[in-house]
């Protein structure tokens, strides 16, 4: 299975506490996938530099099911503090909001871009 065209880092909603240093406490990092496959590995690489930079602990919480709404959703209704953030990708950001009736999070509303992580290489395997 290949990875979409981009892989996004999603702020849950944004920073309530500006004066306050950021990260105060360790970081939420959702998956919405399985843990093993390529945007698990993505993630903890991601987390790892995270942690490292920001000297907070990043703690990777893979939540699959439903074609990532699970995950997607917990990201949504996480508190609004920054430190709950979310990995995203085409399906649960821009292809369940035509596959599902009713989706309890709204992926243009809810969730606030802060990084790509992974770009399509335009490489194709024949």
């Amino acid at each position: 299975m290949r990875l979409g065209v981009a892989i996004v880092l999603c702020l849950a909603s944004s920073v309530t506490h500006a004066a306050e240093v950021y990260p105060a406490k360790p970081i939420r990092l959702i998956v919405p996938v399985a843990p093993g496959g390529g945007a698990d590995i993505t993630a903890r690489a991601v987390a790892q530099k995270l942690a490292a930079i920001w000297g907070q602990q990043i703690i990777v919480d893979n939540r699959a099911g439903a074609g990532g709404t699970v995950g997607m959703e917990i990201g949504a209704h996480a508190a609004p503090d920054g430190h709950t953030i979310l990995e995203g990708s085409m399906g649960p950001v821009s292809v369940d909001i035509s596959l599902y009736s009713k989706l309890s999070y709204d992926p243009v509303r809810d969730f606030v871009p802060i990084a790509r992580v992974v770009k399509d290489s335009g490489v194709r395997a024949e």
